[in-house]
């Protein structure tokens, strides 16, 4: 890897955001659709899911969280790695053998499980190379917008799932992930039983906040404009040192109200290289301010490295 830096946050911080989680677990009815907090529940809740889990172990640094921007052109995909090893693939961009070469990248030599894939939402750019992780890989299970069937690719992308045997659940905000010992991984949005009006299938793009001791991470699919307002008005804590920027960097999201709740120090954005979106916006570039950005069109893949006290960054080129 060629660009290396460390971000810190302090206790004071931290214990604000414990006294805030406590102020809304009640308003934010949280499910806990899946918790795992050993790897021996791992396999229990699995199974509990119909689902099979394997026992080969991802090799990663002991008490790290890793979450990889892949480099997958114009899409997203990123692969989070907790400690102990569960592993949870969100999104797989527009082609299966980019993705597959890029899986191969980050995880060991014959590794085959993913214990948690997340199509955030049924665009090609998205799910498209899911179809390939679902062939190659083990997947203990699928978790998808509640828009997902609404398009072709998403009904065909369950289908294939449950040819397989795999659940598939609906995401909705509350719902509550255990990876491993350490890491949570909270869906915000969208809310259950919600309405959505122009943005169709990007505006219920199912968004999480990874969190690792006082570590977080904003996954925003392609939420635009209003479901981030929706976001920054709801009863959630935002607050993350590193934000996955939404729908590429376009001109459409990021707007300055979720920058504020969420204040990030890195913002991610997963774009192809000289796509004809124009993403990122220059205007959203400008937005971010001084938080580091990071860009697969520019810096390849990313990886974002906590050990639950401090964010590491580093890029490919």
């Amino acid at each position: 890897m060629g660009v290396a830096a460390w971000l810190r946050r302090g206790r004071a911080a931290r214990r604000r955001e414990d006294e805030r989680r406590d102020e809304i677990q009640p308003a934010a009815r949280a499910l806990r659709a899946l918790e795992f907090p050993t790897a021996a529940a791992v396999l229990v809740a699995l199974l509990a899911a119909n689902a099979v889990v394997w026992g080969a172990v991802v090799s990663n640094d002991a008490d790290t969280l890793d979450a990889h921007v892949l480099d997958i052109g114009q899409g997203d995909a990123i692969l989070a790695v907790a400690p102990g090893g569960t592993t949870m693939l969100v999104d797989g961009g527009a082609d299966g053998q980019r993705l597959l070469g890029e899986l191969a990248e980050a995880l060991p030599p014959g590794h085959r499980r993913l214990d948690v894939v997340v199509a955030t939402h049924p665009d090609g750019d998205h799910v498209a190379g899911l179809f390939a992780a679902l062939e190659r890989y083990r997947v203990g299970m699928l978790i998808v917008s509640p828009l997902h069937d609404t398009r072709e690719l998403g009904r065909q992308l369950r289908e294939e799932a449950e040819a397989q045997g795999i659940p598939v659940l609906e995401a909705h905000a509350g719902m509550h992930l255990v990876l491993g010992e350490e890491v949570q991984a909270d869906v915000l949005a969208p809310a259950e039983g919600e309405e959505f009006g122009g943005g169709g299938v990007n505006e219920a793009s199912v968004v999480m906040r990874l969190r690792h001791g006082s570590v977080a991470l904003l996954l925003t699919g392609d939420i635009d404009a209003a479901g981030e307002l929706r976001l920054a008005r709801g009863p959630w804590d935002l607050r993350s040192q590193a934000l996955k920027v939404a729908h590429h960097g376009s001109k459409t999201s990021t707007t300055d109200l979720l920058l504020r709740r969420v204040a990030p120090q890195v913002s991610a954005i997963s774009a192809g290289a000289d796509n004809t979106f124009g993403h990122p916006h220059p205007g959203v570039l400008e937005r971010l301010g001084v938080a580091v950005v990071l860009r697969t069109d520019v810096d390849g893949r990313l990886r974002l490295r906590s050990d639950g006290e401090t964010l590491r960054y580093e890029v490919e080129r």
